[in-house]
């Protein structure tokens, strides 16, 4: 009661924002803060999480805020139950005139909501005064048992178009079954710019039929698929059917999904023939810009154009479309060794399709996923603007690590990379000196490694603190302390940064 005094004095001198979470509050305390927030023109923020708001109480301050004329940003996250008297309360405050942008309910549990028909009539009305709201953009439901016929309720009884920005669903128990339902949310959320599934339970399955000829938005920017179960087999039909949506993707998180070495060499081929086929790009771009002077200034010499930078159709006339494939050269093992040993080839337009497709004609199942891999690539997705790219805890091998870490070095757009707690040895100490010195893009690397009970064999990183000192683009590099050989012949950079087993930061 002593902090909602002292929250209440605040609020009487112009604060913006309030910070209450944790602090249980009883009804004499809502009504006492309800005084508080009617003497307020200036509240920007509030966060009332975990707070044990009863029925009463939440009703109470639902009540206060409902005629609040500044308040942006509410948190009401971990209420118990969601009950039909909350939910109802919340319609009413997503409707009224207060230009609210972000509500989180997120560990508020929907388990009393399929009892009756009058239930179901709530979380319509949800839905409605969601989709209605001019000034709500984003809606963070976390961890609130949100899934089956409520998620299908709450889909269906959208508005088309929706104006939610960002929608978190994360750590919901959401299975394949949930899959429609989330695929017509994608449709009405035309506006859409982050989802978040994070700790979904959809799995190589699920996310096959959430990606099957779902409508992304053409916005969608921020695409969180952490611990969502995904293999290597699922890794690649992710990669294929959200290249396929075209999506201007710049953040992308699939941490903890277990696709090992097989799928960070997908990965790697993947983004190295975005970085291919963007250099084609330029190189079109600029020789079409020679051809335009070139026309415009008669000349009696003849300039031969070199046939593996351009494909020419019958007619002579430049192809709007040259389609580069790319071929792995693998070792006994069976994997890539390394990514300069991909070689593009230019085929002629009319015939491309059909050399992919013989070329995997006789390989099985998994030279049929390969194949489907490159034939897919013969037109450029949204990756091209990835600028953060999240792989955490996904069991990488050195091998694999190594070939992101090639892959990101040629990657024009990466600002973030994030490589932790995979694996770590001398050769990808050698890989990471490579990608700083190479890359004048990426501002932030982390390529912690997992502790493990094999004391590890640690690495001279001086080739990767003179290539620091060199790049003085890139802001923060992260190792742990146990993979490296100290003392080393350089003098550790500022923008190194080694932390412990503990994960303290040491330097």
């Amino acid at each position: 009661m002593h902090k909602i005094s002292l929250a209440v004095l605040a609020l009487r001198n112009s604060l913006t924002h309030l910070n209450l979470s944790r602090n249980r509050i009883s009804d004499q305390a809502a009504e006492y803060l309800k005084f508080g927030l009617k003497q307020n023109s200036s509240l920007l923020e509030l966060n009332l999480a975990g707070t044990s708001l009863s029925q009463t109480g939440y009703a109470i301050i639902v009540d206060a805020l409902a005629n609040h004329k500044s308040l942006r940003h509410l948190n009401l996250s971990d209420q118990g139950i969601m009950t039909n008297e909350k939910l109802s309360g919340l319609c009413l405050l997503v409707e009224s005139s207060i230009p609210l942008e972000t509500l989180s309910i997120s560990s508020t549990l929907f388990c009393e909501v399929l009892q009756s028909s009058v239930n179901r009539r709530h979380i319509r009305g949800f839905a409605h005064a969601v989709s209605s709201s001019t000034s709500l953009h984003v809606l963070k439901m976390c961890d609130s048992n949100f899934h089956g016929i409520p998620l299908s309720i709450f889909a269906n009884n959208l508005l088309d178009p929706c104006g939610l920005k960002s929608y978190f669903l994360g750590s919901n128990g959401m299975t394949s079954m949930d899959c429609p339902a989330l695929k017509l949310i994608l449709k009405k959320c035309k506006k859409l710019k982050t989802l978040s599934l994070r700790d979904s339970a959809l799995r190589c399955l699920g996310l096959k039929m959430l990606l099957d000829g779902a409508i992304f938005s053409q916005s969608l920017m921020v695409l969180d698929l952490g611990f969502a179960g995904m293999t290597h087999f699922g890794l690649l039909r992710f990669l294929i059917e959200l290249k396929r949506c075209s999506i201007p993707l710049k953040y992308l998180d699939l941490s903890y999904n277990c696709f090992g070495d097989s799928g960070a060499f997908q990965f790697a081929n993947f983004l190295s023939s975005i970085t291919s086929l963007r250099q084609q790009k330029e190189r079109d771009h600029k020789m079409a810009q020679r051809r335009i002077r070139t026309a415009s200034t008669p000349t009696t010499s003849t300039q031969t154009v070199p046939t593996q930078m351009i494909a020419f159709d019958d007619t002579l006339s430049m192809s709007t479309n040259p389609r580069p494939c790319y071929h792995r050269i693998c070792g006994q093992d069976g994997m890539a060794s390394s990514l300069d040993e991909q070689r593009p080839i230019m085929y002629h337009s009319r015939i491309d399709s059909s050399r992919v497709d013989s070329e995997v004609a006789d390989e099985g199942d998994e030279g049929q996923e390969d194949g489907a891999f490159h034939a897919s690539l013969l037109h450029c997705g949204g990756f091209e603007r990835l600028e953060t790219l999240k792989l955490i805890g996904c069991g990488i091998g050195p091998l694999g690590v190594c070939a992101l870490l090639d892959a990101v070095a040629r990657f024009s757009t990466m600002r973030s990379f994030n490589v932790n707690y995979n694996s770590f040895s001398q050769v990808v100490a050698d890989h990471t000196a490579y990608l700083v010195s190479h890359n004048r893009t990426l501002k932030h690397l982390s390529i912690r490694a997992a502790i493990s009970n094999i004391d590890p064999i640690p690495a001279c990183i001086n080739e990767l603190c003179s290539s620091l000192q060199e790049n003085e683009v890139i802001e923060t590099v992260e190792v742990s302390s146990q993979y490296i050989l100290s003392p080393t012949s350089h003098a550790l950079p500022s923008n190194l940064i080694v932390h412990d087993r503990l994960e303290r930061q040491l330097i």
